[in-house]
């Protein structure tokens, strides 16, 4: 049995399990938090996402996202990535099982490198829907900084104007946590690895206008979560 590290609603670190169901290539894997918070998520990118294009979603962890959102957004395809394998592997199985034509096949990729493969090999679909927007879902406290600012780095060169470029997950305000689950969650994260953690909110969105990149709204999401929208 593999397993995928994860991040649970509640603020709690978990393991998601990858396991075999009936089928010997059936790889899906399954995160509570994708049941509680993907309704929210779909009511904000219904609204805030350009009405037509590829959404590139980064850091996709079990796929279950893209599954849910992908036949849900249409007619916008939804290109998921990810630079673990066994990540792959469950997006690819929940791409099967969910059978959308609006969901595309995943990508390696990993936000720190100077030039993505999207960049470097873009998928054939991109000629005649190209990405208009980046989404991207509790990645930026279970990475180091570097990944936030590959990210916005990302979202500069890819979007196009009057693209949109999506955050999800727990921020500090002020320098202060905003919750007491919040900050607990924060200090099992550092002790887990030093360079992951709950970042500021002014730090992210300073980092996204170095790159040309408008904040436009923060949402308030499940679980003390936020969601902070950027347009370029």
């Amino acid at each position: 049995m593999d397993a995928l590290f994860g991040l649970g609603e509640d603020g709690q670190l978990l393991t998601i399990n990858c396991y075999m169901i009936e089928d010997h290539n059936d790889r899906r894997q399954f995160a509570t938090a994708t049941q509680r918070n993907r309704e929210p998520i779909l009511q904000v990118l219904s609204r805030v996402l350009p009405p037509k294009g590829t959404v590139l979603e980064v850091a996709s962890g079990t796929g279950e996202h893209g599954a849910f959102l992908a036949p849900r957004l249409s007619p916008r395809f939804w290109l998921p990535s990810d630079p673990n394998p066994l990540a792959i592997e469950s997006i690819e199985s929940w791409r099967r099982y969910t059978g959308s034509d609006r969901l595309l096949e995943p990508l390696c990729l990993d936000v720190r490198e100077p030039q993505w493969t999207v960049e470097r090999t873009p998928p054939p679909q991109l000629q005649e829907q190209p990405i208009g927007a980046l989404v991207c879902i509790n990645m930026i406290h279970i990475s180091p900084w570097e990944a936030c600012l590959g990210l916005v780095a990302g979202a500069q060169r890819l979007l196009p104007v009057g693209g949109v470029l999506y955050l999800y997950g727990p921020y500090k305000e002020g320098g202060r946590h905003t919750s007491p689950s919040n900050e607990g969650f924060d200090l099992m994260l550092r002790d887990r690895d030093p360079s992951w953690g709950i970042r500021d909110q002014e730090a992210v969105i300073a980092a996204a206008e170095e790159r040309g990149l408008r904040f436009q709204e923060m949402l308030e999401m499940p679980a003390n979560n936020r969601s902070l929208v950027f347009g370029k």
